[in-house]
Parts: structure tokens; sequence; C-alpha cells
């Protein structure tokens, strides 16, 4: 049997499959990178390091690991561009930051509400900072212009140790 059903007339077709949440949490996104670049501000990251001592590496064999120590990167010195869903290759990220300077250098940034990061795009190897949002008070993160481990997953990061100066090597 033929039930009647809910239709969408041909031209008022403008639905998409996208949370309010999500299209919200890009356009802060988008509004205040912009604003940081604009007004020459920085838009931090921050992210954990393990700290190494190498000071005995030739007797110990390895370098002793210390701790750690965390570090902020300001964004708008490595990307001085912005899009909405470009596509690139075969992915389409949320946001894309680029550098006019350095047109290979890219970073996703992925606003994951209903879902997460799929695995080929987590597979690429391409930056990836994935901002999850429950609630419109998540968004508060984006507007601090600084993002932590706290607040996001950064993929494809390459976090390299710090070598601490002799004088606090305890290996």
């Amino acid at each position: 049997k033929r039930e009647k059903h809910f239709a969408h007339k041909a031209a008022t077709r403008n639905c998409t499959e996208e949370t309010y949440l999500h299209r919200l949490a890009k356009q802060v996104f988008l509004e205040e990178y912009h604003w940081c670049l604009a007004h020459d501000e920085r838009f931090d990251i921050e992210l954990t390091y393990p700290r190494v001592c190498r000071k005995y590496k030739e007797n110990l064999g390895q370098s002793c690991h210390i701790g750690s120590c965390k570090k902020s990167h300001d964004l708008t010195q490595y990307y001085d561009t912005i899009k909405l869903e470009q596509r690139d290759g075969q992915f389409v990220p949320d946001l894309l930051l680029g550098s006019s300077y350095a047109p290979d250098r890219m970073l996703y940034v992925e606003i994951a509400v209903t879902h997460f990061l799929a695995e080929p795009k987590a597979a690429s190897g391409h930056k990836i900072i994935e901002i999850p949002i429950e609630t419109e008070d998540s968004i508060a993160t984006i507007r601090r212009h600084r993002i932590t481990e706290a607040d996001a997953s950064f993929v494809n990061f390459s976090i390299q140790a710090v070598q601490v100066v002799d004088d606090e090597c305890r290996c």
C-alpha cells in the first residue's frame, strides 16, 4: 500500500543533513579565524611534548624521558587563509586552513557533532584538528582562540621530544 508522506517541492529543495550545531560551529570558527587574521591576533593550539635528556644516552644506550611540557603554536603564523568546505583532492574538510606562501601547507579542521572523523581521512596524512561540539556552550572553545588537547583531537601532528638542558637531567 502507498501511504501519504511529506515531500519537498522542487523549488524549495535546500535540505541538508548538517545539524544546526555543526553549521554554527563551522561559521563561528570561520569568523573568529578571519578576525584573528585581520587584527593580527593569535589563534593558538596547545600541544603536549615529551621531555628527554640525552646527557647519558651514550652510557645508558637510550635517552631518559623526564615528563612533558606544553607548547602553544599560533596557527595564524602558519596558515593565512581559511576556506569553508573547500575540496582538497578526495576530501572536503569542514574548514581548510592554508598558506599563501607555502601552497602545500594545509590543515583540516573538522567539527564533530553527530559523527567523528572517518578512517580514510584520518589515514590520509593531513594534519587534522577535530573539535567535538555537544552544545552551543561547547563553541566557547573556538571563541577563546585557544584549542587544547582537552578540547580537540590532533591527528597527524608530528610531536617531537623536547631536549632538556644537562642541568635538568635526572637520569
